[in-house]
């Protein structure tokens, strides 16, 4: 082997244990913070409830306050535009003008050719 060689994998060998030392060191801390933590802010959940200290961190994101009760929209508001598909569409028109009487058609039923729709006074 030539002596650069034997310099490099000696420098390798070097990074690799100043690495896995500050990993290690590293992981020590990391595990030394969480469990000081835990004991500070751990939430003890029995069942479906769940208790934290009194110098938690969490409670100042809760706000208590009693329920109100108000009425459900019907219908949600939505931003829309109704097209018709002129494939399945009639145009529907009287040949005279006047003023609608009585209309014998609802909007959906099923009508025949020569079945009234409306009765127009002209």
């Amino acid at each position: 082997m030539k002596r650069l060689d034997r310099k490099v994998v000696l420098l390798v060998a070097v990074l690799a244990m100043i690495a896995v030392s500050g990993y290690w060191e590293w992981q020590k801390f990391h595990a030394h913070q969480t469990e000081a933590t835990i004991g500070k802010t751990a939430a003890h959940a029995t069942s479906d409830t769940v208790r934290f200290p009194v110098d938690a961190p969490q409670l100042a994101f809760l706000r208590i306050k009693p329920v109100d009760t108000f009425p459900e929209p019907l219908i949600e508001g939505l931003n829309a535009r109704i097209a018709y598909n002129d494939n399945y569409t009639a145009r529907v028109f009287s040949p005279v003008a006047g003023r609608v009487v009585k209309i014998a058609a609802e909007a959906g039923q099923q009508v025949k050719t020569g079945d009234p729709l409306l009765w127009i006074d002209s």
